[in-house]
């Protein structure tokens, strides 16, 4: 991309062959200049003035956008734009409920869905509402953005969006880039935005060191990859995103055992059995104990905090007195909401030992 007229990207163009642009498509029947699929391309850091997606989002899926929205920062120069075309589904919804044939409904699935040939199905829809969202998000202040149809049984929308000079959005999205980009590494759907959140959070604190070490050869799952990012975060995120929100994450992440010990605590608590973070600890290091279920009646012992990971899933060090009070704030509050005045009083005299 040496060329002054190729700092523009026309990024799966079809037989859209734009003059001035450097026109890339995969797909055989294309007329393009280089063969390459959106995800699989090199482009400078700070080297486009514009990135085109006309027709593309909806074939990359809402992970291969959000992959390529990450790209696109790098790609783009400061206040580079984003030009975006994409089937609207909300005008589409109507237009099939509106159409007088089976062919013109047959036309609007056909605008939503794709067709079935190669490379020619969509993964998924982005209504103007998710679009917005996902570009904001992303670091994008949206110029225009407007519907349009070429004909009625095809409305669309098309975006300019520029980008917005972050240095935290731009270590974010390299750091989000990297790592689902290893060969090691597989993020799913269902990790996905816990993944991003958890990347936030950790750039946002000034850790982005913790997620450098996190590409070992053997992390091949997104649950293996779920159970790493979680271990190295928890004592970050836990403080920073409060209970609720942490519990939400863990769910999102299927760390199911710090799920059950949030669960376990409440239910104590509301019950009277847990009254102070050092009855809580107890309840913790029952879960997290290996002895065998046929000698209950054995001396706890003090919890070790070597970083050990042992049945249970969490670390000893993960529930701590700040962590436990905030817990209980956040159950005192959900009880007065709820106008639950014998659990706000029980709540408040429990004692969190700070």
């Amino acid at each position: 991309m040496s060329s002054p007229t190729e700092s523009r990207l026309n990024l799966g163009c079809g037989l859209d062959y734009r003059a001035g642009y450097l026109n890339v498509d995969l797909h055989p029947e294309a007329v393009a200049d280089q063969a390459a699929a959106a995800l699989a391309l090199e482009i400078q850091p700070h080297q486009l003035h514009e990135l085109l997606l006309r027709d593309v989002i909806e074939h990359l899926g809402y992970c291969g956008f959000s992959r390529l929205l990450w790209r696109a920062r790098a790609w783009l120069r400061a206040e580079g734009e984003l030009h975006i075309e994409t089937p609207d589904l909300d005008a589409c919804i109507a237009a099939y409920a509106g159409a007088r044939s089976p062919a013109e409904r047959e036309d609007v699935l056909c605008h939503i869905y794709g067709i079935e040939d190669p490379g020619m199905s969509h993964l998924f829809c982005f209504p103007a509402e998710l679009l917005r969202i996902m570009l904001e998000e992303h670091g994008f202040d949206i110029l225009t953005l407007e519907r349009f149809a070429e004909r009625a049984q095809r409305p669309s929308l098309r975006c300019r969006a520029r980008k917005r000079e972050s240095r935290l959005l731009d270590e974010r999205c390299a750091l989000l880039d990297a790592i689902s980009s290893s060969d090691e590494i597989e993020i799913r759907y269902a990790d996905f935005k816990p993944f991003e959140e958890m990347v936030r959070v950790t750039v946002a604190a000034g850790d982005a060191q913790a997620y450098q070490a996190l590409l070992p050869a053997h992390a091949v799952t997104s649950a293996r990859l779920s159970a790493m990012l979680h271990a190295r975060l928890r004592p970050k995120l836990e403080p920073m995103l409060g209970a609720d929100a942490y519990l939400r994450t863990l769910e999102g992440l299927k760390r199911q055992a710090e799920v059950e010990l949030f669960e376990l605590l409440a239910s104590r608590v509301a019950s009277g059995e847990v009254r102070s973070f050092s009855d809580a600890q107890v309840v913790v290091r029952d879960l997290r104990t290996d002895a065998p279920t046929t000698t209950p009646t054995a001396a706890p012992t003090a919890a070790p905090t070597t970083g050990d990971q042992p049945r249970g899933g969490f670390r000893s060090d993960f529930f701590t007195r700040h962590s436990f009070a905030r817990f209980v704030a956040h159950l005192h509050a959900h009880a007065t909401r709820r106008g639950d005045a014998a659990s706000s009083r029980a709540l408040r005299e429990v004692d969190t030992e700070l």
